[in-house]
């Protein structure tokens, strides 16, 4: 648990903001479905990059920004597991 603590506390803060915003995103959208959710989760943050990337004297388009928007969506979906899915 030492070890997995360390890792945590080796992440920036912006990729730990980036992917909050998408377990919000997908909290969001998952009122409509799962699918609908991931890919709202998926274009948001395509979409952010893309911003990003056009206003490079304000911004800085970064991959792994796009990636840890993407793990905070599937993080909300692993959330929703046990709603969604009886064992």
């Amino acid at each position: 648990m030492e070890k997995l603590l360390k890792l945590l506390a080796t992440i920036p803060s912006d990729k730990v903001f980036h992917a909050l915003g998408g377990v919000v995103i997908f909290a969001v959208f998952n009122f409509i479905s799962l699918t609908v959710a991931l890919i709202a989760v998926t274009l948001i943050a395509a979409a952010k990059e893309l911003y990003d990337y056009t206003k490079p004297q304000n911004h800085t388009c970064d991959t792994w920004d796009f990636i840890a928007t993407c793990c905070g969506g599937l993080l909300g979906l692993l959330c929703t597991f046990p709603a969604h899915y009886h064992f």
